[in-house]
């Protein structure tokens, strides 16, 4: 188990290794990095989950259907929560709320939760 996720997590410290060094050496500055992050966010990353949803064999969810059943249901529980808080207790406006929710109960799951489950249970 160590084995297959030093595998999973060794690319992922790889590239931010590469991206410290990039700056280190100021190959890359830091001016342009709301450009970079919204390159990411909005076309690289909806299109290579779009890519390996399209692609993934119906069996192979199907047989993993409990995880899927863990992984949405945590994650619903998790965003009803914080949305609730953030509105009642915080009285946050619902956009606020909403994003605040999401953050909460979706940290990370495109850049680090999915490389990480599909190393694990490949």
């Amino acid at each position: 188990m160590t084995a297959v996720l030093l595998d999973a997590l060794a690319p992922i410290f790889a590239v931010l290794g590469l991206g410290y060094l990039a700056g280190w050496i100021r190959e890359i500055d830091n001016h342009h990095v709301k450009e970079l992050n919204a390159l990411v966010t909005d076309f690289a990353l909806p299109a290579a989950l779009f890519v390996a949803t399209a692609s993934t064999r119906w069996d192979l969810v199907e047989a993993r259907w409990p995880l899927l059943l863990v992984l949405t249901t945590s994650t619903l529980v998790l965003y009803a929560l914080a949305y609730a808080m953030q509105r009642w207790l915080f009285r946050a406006a619902p956009g606020t709320a909403s994003v605040q929710a999401l953050t909460v109960a979706q940290p990370n799951y495109g850049a680090v939760g999915l490389p990480l489950i599909s190393a694990v249970f490949d």
